[in-house]
C-alpha cells in the first residue's frame, strides 16, 4: 500500500500464485476475504474491495503516522499549555 499511487486491481489468481496457497482456489478466495476483513478492522482507513475476480486497493491514509507526523505531535505535546503558565 505505502508504494501504491493509483488504485490497483490484482486477480484473485494472482493473488493465489503469489502467495502460494495448498488449499483450493475457491478455499483460498474465503480465507483471503476474512484476512481483508481482519485488515480493515484495526485499519479502518484502507480501501480494498474483493470482487469475483479482483481485489482492487485504493489509495489510503497511512496505517502508521510519519516520522514528520510523530514529531510534531511531540513538540506540540512539549510546550506548556496555557493552563500551566497561570497555574491553573
Amino acid at each position: 500500500m505505502s508504494y501504491l499511487h493509483d488504485r490497483q486491481s490484482i486477480t484473485r489468481q494472482q493473488l493465489y500464485n503469489q502467495f502460494g496457497s495448498d488449499s483450493r482456489l475457491a478455499k483460498f478466495k474465503e480465507t483471503f476475504k476474512r484476512a481483508v476483513a481482519d485488515v480493515v478492522a484495526v485499519w479502518p482507513e484502507v480501501h480494498i474491495t474483493c470482487g469475483r475476480e479482483y481485489v482492487t486497493l485504493y489509495l489510503s491514509a497511512p496505517s502508521l503516522t510519519t516520522t514528520d507526523q510523530a514529531r510534531s505531535v511531540e513538540r506540540a505535546s512539549s510546550r506548556p499549555s496555557a493552563a500551566g503558565v497561570d497555574g491553573h
